[in-house]
Formats: structure tokens, C-alpha cells, sequence
């Protein structure tokens, strides 16, 4: 389980940096570091990067 969160939190921050997100795994923990005053479509793109994360690794 824990090669699983270490893949998926690196993944998760690699593909944050593409649109300019901060994403840093802390821990067990994912910290999402969104622009001072996000969007609602920069916090739909910061949870798409999650999930599309999510799916990748879990398959």
C-alpha cells in the first residue's frame, strides 16, 4: 500500500506543475497550495489531477 501513495502522490504533484499547481505530498497527506483566491475552475482542475491520478495508479 505504501509503494501505491508514494507513486500516486508523485505522479499527483508531476502532473500539478504542468498547469502551474502546487502540489506537495507531506506525510501520508497530499497538500493541494491552490493561487491565494482559486477559481472554481482551477479547483476543478486541481481535483481532476487527483482523480485522474487516482485511476492511473490504482489500475
Amino acid at each position: 500500500m505504501r509503494s501505491r501513495w508514494n507513486l500516486f502522490s508523485k505522479k499527483a504533484a508531476a502532473k500539478a506543475l504542468e498547469p502551474g499547481l502546487l502540489i506537495r505530498p507531506v506525510g501520508s497527506v497530499l497538500c493541494l497550495l491552490p493561487p491565494l483566491t482559486p477559481t472554481a475552475d482551477e479547483t476543478d482542475e486541481m481535483t481532476g489531477i487527483f482523480r485522474e491520478t487516482l485511476v492511473e495508479t490504482l489500475n
